[in-house]
């Protein structure tokens, strides 16, 4: 497991093992990844004024299964459900 998740006021381990064994959040399937809901490249490492918006803080985190996952890429939330469903 990552050690990201450790540093920086991050989710604990135990939350993302947990976390990866949730169904994915956009088809349903089988989870087994993790998913940042904002892309990681849009936060900050760490923002201690803004604690709920560092890349790895567990609001900002979803199970997601591994096609999901690597179709959404870098890809905002809202984007890619709009050309998921074709309305982009």
């Amino acid at each position: 497991m990552s050690h990201r998740f450790q540093d920086r006021g991050g989710a604990t381990p135990k939350y993302v093992k947990m976390l990866k064994q949730d169904p994915c959040v956009f088809c349903g399937g089988i989870g087994g990844t993790i998913e940042h809901i904002v892309p990681r490249h849009s936060l900050p490492v760490v923002s201690v004024e803004a604690e709920g918006q560092s890349r790895d803080h567990w609001t900002n985190l979803a199970a997601s299964c591994h096609g999901c996952n690597k179709r959404k890429g870098t890809k905002s939330l809202l984007v890619y459900m709009l050309k998921r469903n074709k309305h982009v």
